[in-house]
This record gives C-alpha cells, sequence and structure tokens, in this order.
C-alpha cells in the first residue's frame, strides 16, 4: 500500500485555498498537506488527513517547509473530481516519525507569541482547528514572520532575547492594528 491510497478518492476539505483564499474548483490542480497529528488539545484528530489545501495559484509547497521529526507529513499534488474528491493523486514530498527537524509547534506559538499555548488555543475559533506542524507553520508565516528564521536545522533558537521580544511587539501591533480596522 502506498501513501498515496490513503488519499485517492479522498473528500477535498476546503472549497478555497488555504493559503489565497481564492475559490476552488472542479478540475483544479491542488496541493495537500496531510499530517498524522494534531496538536490541538480540545479536539485531537488521531488519523492520517488532509488539512491544507492550496490552489494552483498557490501551490507554492513543493516541500515540506519544516518537517517535524515527530510527525508524519505528507504533500499531494491532486486533482478535483465533480464529487469533489482528490482524483490523479501523486505524492510530492513526505517526512516520516523520526525524519526532520526537533521542533515543538506549541512552544513555537509560545514563542512567536508570547503567551502559553494553552492560553493562545482559549480562542473558541480554534476549538475543532487541526493544529498539525504544518497549520502551525502557516499560521506563523501568515503574520508575516518566517518560522525558519527562528530556528535552526536543529532545531534551536537562533533569535536573541531582543530579538524574539521585537517580534512579539511587532506581532501584537499587527493584530492591535487589525482589530481597529474592524471595528471601523
Amino acid at each position: 500500500m502506498d501513501i498515496t491510497d490513503n488519499v485517492e478518492g479522498t473528500e477535498i476539505p476546503a472549497d478555497h485555498c488555504a493559503w489565497c483564499q481564492e475559490p476552488l474548483e472542479v478540475g483544479d490542480t491542488v496541493t495537500m498537506y496531510a499530517s498524522d497529528t494534531d496538536h490541538n488539545p480540545k479536539a485531537p484528530h488521531e488519523d492520517f488527513g488532509i488539512e491544507r489545501v492550496y490552489g494552483a495559484d498557490c501551490c507554492r509547497r513543493l516541500e515540506i517547509d519544516l518537517p517535524s521529526v515527530n510527525a508524519v507529513e505528507a504533500l499531494f499534488a491532486a486533482q478535483i473530481d465533480p464529487s469533489w474528491e482528490a482524483y490523479d493523486v501523486h505524492l510530492i514530498d513526505k517526512s516520516t516519525t523520526g525524519e526532520g527537524i526537533e521542533w515543538s509547534p506549541p512552544s513555537m506559538i509560545t514563542l512567536v507569541t508570547g503567551m502559553e499555548f494553552e492560553t493562545f488555543m482559549d480562542d473558541p475559533s480554534l476549538d475543532h482547528v487541526r493544529l498539525s506542524p504544518g497549520m502551525i507553520y502557516d499560521l506563523i508565516l501568515g503574520w508575516d514572520i518566517d518560522p525558519k528564521s527562528i530556528i535552526d536545522e536543529d532545531g534551536k533558537v537562533v533569535m536573541s532575547e531582543d530579538e524574539i521580544r521585537q517580534m512579539q511587539a511587532d506581532l501584537q501591533e499587527r493584530i492591535d492594528r487589525q482589530y481597529e480596522e474592524m471595528e471601523t
């Protein structure tokens, strides 16, 4: 059995690109990220599942950006069939348990935000979100912070204390500005 056998015929779990939010359509070629690891303590998923779907214009992922040594992760290319299922699935990249970088996605959230992971998870919008290493990577990247600039290939933090405090302050400023924009 090949890892793609777990994905061929699987329902595409999104109707828009996870990165740019553009709508997906039948016949589109997509890149799909799957993992067996979920760091969400409220509703952990224990299966290997498709979590992130990227449209053709955002098929920027040709490799697993920051593979976690404690997870099975894979990237697939596929097309969306009329039943909204994946077909013509091809493996792009994979990382199995024991491969990758020794990094803790929950600890990365704490480092970037300055708040404990449990406090971060108090946000009700995260109650049913699958928080795999890839999801957490994209979340941080979406805050305009490159996780690869925080740790090295051994998983060690490479930023100074001052750089970390500045990163946290910059993130808080962006969040505050977004809230202000939403209120106006």
